[in-house]
């Protein structure tokens, strides 16, 4: 034979995998601890993505009414528009799933008890 064998190291990480997930984030963290602890939108790109998340996590089920109150006090307390904006988006949103859950739970009413 003219190539020598190569031996492999084969490392389980089924067993440790947090361990490696908890260094990604100790390394990540310990070398801009602000990006965790202050987080900023870059440029302007940050209203519409949060907006675009905000309508997803209301129209995703019924405990976006649990997020209206906490944005309703967050919009009080910082006075901005954009803050509003999305306020009145979540209020939107609960309503449809407030409508949605008032007419649906009627069909199902009726199919447990009969």
């Amino acid at each position: 034979m003219l190539l020598k064998p190569i031996k492999t190291v084969h490392i389980k990480l089924s067993n440790h995998w947090h361990f490696l997930v908890l260094g990604a984030f100790v390394s990540i963290v310990s070398r801009r601890p602000d990006v965790l602890f202050n987080p900023q939108f870059w440029a302007e790109d940050g209203a519409v993505r949060y907006a675009g998340v905000i309508l997803i996590a209301g129209l995703s089920g019924p405990l976006s009414t649990l997020l209206v109150p906490i944005a309703a006090i967050q919009w009080y307390v910082g006075r901005e528009k954009w803050l509003f904006f999305l306020f009145l988006e979540l209020c939107t949103c609960a309503m449809v799933q407030g409508a949605a859950i008032f007419f649906t739970a009627q069909a199902t009413l009726s199919n447990v008890l009969g």
